[in-house]
């Protein structure tokens, strides 16, 4: 079970998870730290990212698949590699469902579909153009592209509704990675299947980019705080005469620490090689924000 979040950005793709596996060991076990999103491919064109729901083994599967497919096949829109993902799914529901079924001669009532569903960013630009691209992919084999953002997973419901509130056509991926990290860590507060540290990946011109475990702590911090103020806003809003000083008070903290930070902000201005940005190399062992 799973929370997947992808965001379309003015200047790229967001795609975030939430890392509780489920695997089968005779029983059902849970897992934290699988990481559910993969880079399948970057070639030519096309920079391509698979983020996978459902069972471990399916996914690892899924991503296998879909690179050897993608290195041998000519890529000449992200349409076709959406194809590429829906065949990747019929070919796992055939080998491991229907050819098994057969093999072992089992009654129709006795076969499942594989626990499994993709999301797909992918961006692409070539000397004609630039298009960000998300795909989802169910069981059923179908590539649909999503206009904004989507969601994939046990707790989609609760993240299609925040982000409904959140998206606009005009965010950054800066304010991408904040809105898909609070909506996957929101999700892994009430729904019992989603757990683990939440990974972040972001797809741009220049490459894909996945954040350390310390940017993404940093950016739970500041939206932990943000929806305190949030709840002390809507005690005000129904009338609680002590969210009025709560508010105040918080409002003053707010400003004391957006000063402190604009001190080292312009230090780093001055000195770019500074500024710290999103990192292609290993994220460092720090532990997740709240642990």
């Amino acid at each position: 079970m799973t929370i997947i979040v992808g965001i379309i950005c003015k200047d790229g793709i967001v795609l975030a998870a939430d890392s509780q596996e489920t695997y089968r060991r005779g029983v059902a076990v849970k897992r934290l730290g699988f990481e559910k999103i993969r880079t399948v491919i970057e070639r030519g064109p096309a920079k391509v990212v698979m983020v996978g729901s459902g069972e471990g083994p399916f996914i690892s599967r899924a991503a296998e698949l879909l690179e050897a497919k993608l290195q041998s096949s000519l890529l000449p829109s992200p349409r076709i590699i959406a194809d590429l993902a829906e065949d990747t799914l019929t070919e796992i529901n055939s080998r491991y469902v229907v050819d098994r079924a057969v093999k072992l001669k089992l009654d129709h009532s006795e076969v499942n579909e594989p626990d499994l569903a993709l999301m797909l960013g992918i961006f692409w630009k070539d000397a004609a153009k630039t298009d960000m691209n998300i795909f989802t992919i169910f069981p059923d084999g179908v590539a649909e592209k999503e206009a904004g953002y989507a969601s994939l997973g046990s707790g989609s419901a609760y993240a299609e509704y925040l982000l409904a509130r959140m998206y606009r056509d005009t965010i950054t991926v800066e304010q991408g990675c904040k809105i898909a990290a609070y909506a996957v860590e929101q999700v892994k507060e009430v729904e019992p299947n989603c757990g683990g540290p939440t990974f972040i990946t972001v797809i741009q011109g220049d490459g894909i980019h996945k954040l350390t475990r310390e940017q993404i702590n940093q950016i739970v911090i500041q939206m932990n705080a943000s929806d305190v103020m949030l709840r002390v806003i809507w005690r005000v809003l129904y009338g609680d005469a002590e969210a009025v000083k709560e508010l105040q008070a918080l409002a003053a903290k707010a400003q004391a620490t957006i000063a402190l930070q604009a001190k080292p902000a312009a230090a780093s201005a001055q000195n770019p090689a500074a500024l710290k940005v999103v990192s292609k190399t290993p994220e460092k062992d720090v532990p997740e924000a709240g642990s």
